[in-house]
């Protein structure tokens, strides 16, 4: 007669734990690094939130986006080192349109919030402190150049707002002519 040996049909135990072991290690470092993947995507979309807010304002002021029938309304951006967590577009809708936000006379197009996503912002102007610490920046219709105010209403020819999260640093530069960039 003749004696076949004993085949195996499944894992043994050992093999199901080395297994079971291996997977536990790789979903923990994924995880893991999930957390700061999305820190780091927020942080950089809220760098190019500014910079599309900014390009947005650009486009209502001189595409004019239907206040009225009036093609001179200025429309811009409003931040404010007290509140880095938030972006105001409005309308420049003062009787005489200055080129800088105020409760009182510009209705809120839209405001962009995040939630904790920027500890902090500090605003300069020319290469200085801003006025009030804080910065309008419009645009108004023919011209494409961006008036660029802080909260006394003294005119500048560059901001530049920085934000920061932990240690991560993200720079947006404003110029006269309309141009924002990120650093």
């Amino acid at each position: 007669m003749n004696k076949h040996p004993q085949q195996s049909l499944g894992f043994t135990l050992v093999e199901l734990l080395v297994t079971v072991g291996v997977f536990v290690v790789l979903t923990s470092v994924v995880l893991a690094n999930y957390r700061g993947f999305d820190t780091n995507a927020k942080f950089a979309n809220a760098s190019e939130d500014i910079v599309l807010a900014i390009r947005q304002a650009q486009v209502y002021g001189v595409g004019v986006k239907g206040e009225g029938a009036s093609f001179t309304i200025p429309y811009g951006v409003y931040l404010k080192q007290s509140t880095p967590n938030q972006i105001l577009l409005f309308a420049d809708r003062d009787a005489a349109p200055d080129g800088k936000y105020t409760t009182a006379d510009n209705p809120i197009v839209e405001t962009i919030n995040w939630q904790n996503v920027i500890t902090s912002l500090s605003i300069s102007c020319d290469g200085g402190p801003c006025g009030g610490n804080e910065l309008s920046v419009t645009f108004r219709r023919p011209n494409v150049d961006a008036v660029i105010k802080d909260g006394a209403g003294t005119v500048y020819s560059i901001a530049t707002v920085t934000i920061t999260k932990g240690t991560k640093t993200s720079i947006v530069t404003i110029s006269r002519a309309g141009q924002v960039s990120i650093q």
